[in-house]
């Protein structure tokens, strides 16, 4: 009688954990579809870029949450008019999968541009593009060519970042 009690407890405990899953995976899944959508989700930052003489006021995405990270401009069709910024402390790589534009990649250390890369968008056997530094900033090549229009953007402008709320 009590194995059949046990047994019983066993298998409700199963199929608890693999409801369980069931939801997880299925939250996960439309979350991938709502980031695949759009950017509401996303913080917002300023980003100052400055030389000598002038400076200009660019606006970014916060990749802040993995999937964020993970996804970047990943499956979207047109360029958006804004840069993607990711926090970075060190040495990392990107890769352009899925990725339908080119992309500007902009290194930032110690509030100032450390290098520009320019990174193909792919399909198979990507390039990782590996950076180190505080920052990075992508920018996609229409909104890139549109700020380098008004500064210059190259290796020593300097960059203040100010994340803001939603």
């Amino acid at each position: 009688m009590i194995g059949l009690e046990k047994e019983g407890l066993l298998n409700l405990l199963n199929i608890l954990i693999i409801v369980v899953g069931i939801g997880i995976a299925i939250y996960l899944l439309f979350d991938v579809f709502r980031v695949k959508q759009g950017f509401e989700n996303y913080r917002k930052a300023e980003i100052i870029i400055s030389n000598q003489k002038n400076s200009i006021i660019m606006e970014a995405y916060v990749a802040e949450t993995p999937l964020q990270r993970a996804l970047g401009f990943m499956f979207k069709k047109e360029q958006p008019k804004k840069g993607m910024l990711f926090w970075i402390n060190g040495t990392t790589a990107f890769w352009m999968k899925n990725v339908n534009f080119v992309i500007y990649g902009v290194v930032v250390e110690e509030g100032k541009i450390k290098e520009i890369i320019r990174m193909e968008p792919c399909k198979e056997n990507c390039k990782n593009y590996v950076v180190n530094g505080e920052a990075f900033i992508e920018i996609p090549e229409e909104y890139f060519k549109e700020l380098n229009k008004k500064l210059r953007l190259e290796k020593g402008n300097r960059v203040e970042i100010k994340v803001i709320g939603k």
